[in-house]
């Protein structure tokens, strides 16, 4: 990873944004893997409004081919001008237009996740867990031991 020289505003912004960001949303599946992932959107749908909140964006742009991978630089850039970038090689499956494309989106997608600290979930279990338990209250305070000069009858009523 490449930074500018000073990151402490992009450093305390992606906190914040990070602390605001849900998780991307498996939206899609891949019926090869019979596995489900989000998509490039739901990343982006995700992070976008905890970044601008916090005066952030990104670029991602594909680069060279370099021995049969395509390069994908990630960079996150904050609006006080600090920034960090990173290249991900992604190996081409088929080398063809589309299989560049694909492996374009799949670059793009995880490496915005790690640039972010996004993790995808998956929506059909979410609704099962209750990430929000109720807090457990603090005991009931023990009541006091009983006075054995009470009468007996105040010993009934406690």
């Amino acid at each position: 990873m490449k930074t500018s020289e000073t990151i402490g505003e992009l450093s305390v912004a992606l906190c914040k944004a990070q602390g605001e960001l849900g998780h991307a949303v498996k939206d899609a599946t891949n019926p090869h893997f019979k596995s489900r992932y989000a998509t490039l959107e739901a990343v982006i749908d995700t992070a976008r409004p905890a970044l601008q909140a916090n005066g952030l964006a990104f670029t991602q742009a594909p680069g060279a081919l370099v021995d049969g991978a395509v390069e994908i630089t990630t960079m996150l850039m904050h609006e006080g001008g600090a920034w960090m970038r990173s290249t991900l090689h992604v190996p081409l499956q088929k080398r063809d237009p589309q299989g560049v494309g694909s492996a374009i989106t799949y670059g793009c997608r995880y490496a915005l996740m790690a640039t972010l600290g996004l993790p995808p979930i998956d929506d059909d279990g979410e609704a099962a867990i209750d990430r929000n338990p109720p807090r457990q209250s603090a005991p009931a305070p023990k009541a006091d031991p009983i006075d054995p000069a009470e009468s007996e009858q105040t010993r009934e009523v406690l």
